[in-house]
């Protein structure tokens, strides 16, 4: 990894090109400036780590250890209600940090409009992780020749459905060398997991939903750059750069996770026989896109202020684009992230700068309620 010390260390890399997306870490939707686009990840021995922009404003990366984090300057209340539900789950995967963040904000911590982003979420993850269930479990049964898609239509609630699992894939689980019970956990796991991809384009779930608002992201980025002159052409290209490989990659990935999900028995049994690298097969996608959705929020909120602001916002997009791992690239990450703008404040206007930090909060915070949708 890029720290190999230990992760009780503080330490900055002037150039971090993780090799995997463990590595990379995962995107913690916090509100505070400083803690902008952090990342989490295991370090040496499994503890905890956070990967964040130099908060000095220089160049390079910060890597020090996750536990106190929240303390190393001024943060919002919802920010240190993350932080406590991240240490209360165990949290550490796109899904699990954003799971996280959804809780939080549907308390109302992330603001009103992130409260009804984050309920109206939290009841659409429920009916597609049903609509996932039901699906690979009718599509099981199907492909063995065996019945069951009546019991499944009646079924109206997550436990019903489970309960229901065990019993249905009885005559299933000897042909593929696995007691019953374990065969109904691999299919719940992996029903969490489709859950966010979806079998099909029919009906776009997280994943697929993200990808489609990355690639609008990309495609308005390079109209604005072909109609206005004063766009950061540095920032436009490690935009499109970036974004476009990340999109490529996504959509492969996306579709051949669907296709994985079109042989039940063959996904099942691989899951029991290997769990991480058929998570690792599923996930990839999510993995990719992590980060993007905040960008896109970013976007969107600045498409509603002044006239102009979209080009403004560029720079500090470059500056939050997540680096692609050399494990889908092949080399070094296509583009560099350039230095955070450090501030400097007038001897006497100290007291300003508490008021510039307000305005980036309420930002972020309707930038949130898009990113928890």
């Amino acid at each position: 990894m890029s720290s190999p010390a230990a992760a009780a260390q503080r330490i900055l890399i002037t150039d971090f090109q993780p090799a995997t997306f463990l590595e990379r870490g995962a995107t913690v939707p916090f509100t505070s400036p400083l803690l902008q686009q952090a990342r989490i990840r295991l370090g040496p021995g499994g503890l905890r780590e956070v990967v964040m922009r130099n908060p000095s404003g220089g160049p390079g990366w910060y890597v020090g250890p996750w536990d106190g984090v929240v303390a190393m300057a001024r943060v919002t209340v919802h920010d240190r209600l993350v932080y406590k539900r991240i240490e209360e789950t165990g949290a550490v995967t796109p899904l699990e940090l954003r799971r996280a963040a959804r809780s939080v904000a549907a308390e109302g911590y992330g603001g009103p409009a992130a409260k009804e982003a984050a309920l109206a979420a939290l009841a659409g993850e429920e009916r597609e992780w049903r609509a996932a269930y039901a699906t690979l479990l009718a599509t099981l049964l199907g492909q063995a020749g065996l019945a069951g898609s009546e019991a499944i239509g009646r079924a109206r609630s997550r436990q019903e459905l489970i309960a229901l699992a065990p019993q249905l894939v009885a005559p299933i689980a000897p042909r593929l060398g696995l007691a019953a019970d374990t065969l109904a956990r691999a299919l719940e796991e992996c029903a969490t997991l489709l859950a966010r991809i979806g079998a099909s384009g029919d009906a776009p779930t997280q994943t697929a939903r993200d990808l489609a608002a990355a690639e609008r992201l990309i495609a308005e980025v390079k109209a604005l750059a072909a109609e206005d002159h004063r766009a950061d052409p540095d920032a436009v290209h490690a935009i499109l750069v970036n974004g476009e490989l990340t999109a490529a990659l996504a959509r492969d990935a996306l579709a051949r996770a669907r296709a994985e999900a079109m042989r039940p028995q063959a996904l099942l049994l691989g899951w029991a026989e290997n769990e991480a690298a058929t998570r690792a097969r599923l996930t990839r996608a999510e993995w990719l896109l992590d980060g993007w959705a905040y960008l896109v929020s970013l976007w969107d909120t600045a498409a509603e202020q002044a006239p102009g602001r979209q080009r403004h916002v560029l720079p500090e997009l470059h500056g939050l684009l997540p680096p692609l791992p050399r494990e889908v690239t092949g080399a070094a990450c296509p583009v560099t992230a350039p230095p955070v703008p450090g501030r400097k404040v007038a001897r006497g206007q100290e007291w300003q700068a508490g008021i510039a930090d307000a305005d980036q909060v309420a930002r972020n915070e309707r930038a949130l309620a898009r990113s928890v949708a």
